[in-house]
């Protein structure tokens, strides 16, 4: 018995939280909006993982499914840098999208090439 107890808050509806517990091998779904604010504790460790749909599951018309696994805050740090590739066909750059995970209390620091993101 693994015993595994996750705790979900919303952050934006101001809940107490939602108690999920797992044994070894389970996991818990939860679908919500792209823009929610979730805080998730656990008394063990755990793999978080985001996953994207589609362009038409929240509405953004420039995404495709994808899966980005979530970084504990513990980890976060103040510098990264991204790199892309030209396409092979027309060697002219792709339209490139990243997801952030940030907390509220740094997104006015956010600079892209050294320059604030609008938004």
């Amino acid at each position: 018995m693994d015993g595994t107890r996750i705790r979900i808050i919303n952050t934006k509806i101001g809940d107490q939280g939602t108690v999920v517990s797992l044994e070894a091998s389970q996991y818990y779904d939860l679908t919500g909006p792209s823009d929610a604010e979730l805080y998730i504790f656990s008394n063990k460790p755990v793999q978080i993982a985001q996953l994207c749909m589609s362009s038409g599951a929240d509405g953004n018309k420039h995404s495709d499914p994808f899966m980005s696994l979530v970084v504990p805050v513990s980890q976060y740090t103040n510098h990264y840098t991204f790199s892309t590739v030209l396409s092979f066909v027309e060697q002219r750059p792709y339209a490139n999208f990243i997801a952030l995970t940030l907390t509220k209390d740094y997104t006015s620091g956010l600079l892209l090439n050294g320059a604030p993101i609008p938004g």
